[in-house]
């Protein structure tokens, strides 16, 4: 029988998911990712289609409140629904790990959703443990926006308890 090692990873792009009812120019544009669904949706293709992989990459998770443009970048809630919507599908509960180097109106998408990438991980699938990663290969060839202390990316980054060895 053979035996697999190491972990599952997969990527996923939401396509400008956040947790905000969002009206637009005309009755017909409304957009309302939870209110429709596609927070269920989603939360049922990671646990079902992919297996609730041990690792995701999201790509186009939007902040906490959509499009609005008022300077807010936090996505903990956006995240932290997905994560419910995955659970109460049948899959793990995930720990969500948010982009550190979001600038408001910097990141290009939908004007206001401050678009970026995010992970979740699954504690009980994932060895992970505190360490330092020393990101400064990383940060020599990474393009941030002009706006982006690449300093307190560096220091976030060096002092979170992010990475992990994979066997």
């Amino acid at each position: 029988m053979l035996q697999l090692t190491g972990y599952w990873i997969a990527t996923y792009n939401v396509l400008n998911l956040d947790p905000v009812v969002e009206t637009g120019v005309s009755a017909n544009n409304i957009d309302d990712d939870l209110g429709d669904g596609r927070f269920a949706a989603i939360g049922s293709q990671i646990a079902t289609n992919l297996n609730a992989p041990d690792i995701i990459c999201l790509q186009e998770i939007q902040d906490n409140d959509g499009a609005q443009n008022n300077g807010l970048i936090a996505a903990d809630v956006t995240l932290q629904t997905l994560v419910t919507a995955i659970a109460n599908a049948g899959g793990p509960t995930y720990t969500a790990i948010d982009n550190p180097a979001v600038i408001n109106g910097a990141g290009g998408g939908q004007p206001g959703g401050n678009i970026r990438t995010a992970y979740l991980y699954n504690r009980s699938g994932c060895n992970w443990w505190s360490i330092r990663w020393d990101l400064s290969m990383c940060l020599e060839t990474l393009s941030l926006p002009p706006s982006t202390s690449s300093t307190l990316v560096r220091r976030w980054w060096l002092n979170s308890p992010l990475m992990a060895k994979a066997s």
